[in-house]
């Protein structure tokens, strides 16, 4: 199976992109053990979900690409 990793974090003050990189080192984890082969990885840094205005240009790829 192959699949897409998405990761996001609202707020990202010192601007480093720490948790979604430790986010998709657990996705990549969790498709590596099902044997599930990863075809992209998708990251909206400091991108809130909450807000309605908000452009996602990661998650838009990642819907693209499905």
């Amino acid at each position: 199976m192959r699949v897409g990793l998405y990761t996001r974090i609202s707020e990202d003050v010192a601007g480093e992109g720490l948790a979604p990189l430790a986010r998709g080192k657990t996705a990549r984890s969790l498709a590596e053990r099902r044997g599930w082969t990863v075809a992209g990885v998708y990251e909206d840094n400091d991108v809130s979900a909450f807000k309605t205005k908000v452009t996602r240009p990661e998650f838009g790829h990642l819907m693209e690409d499905l």
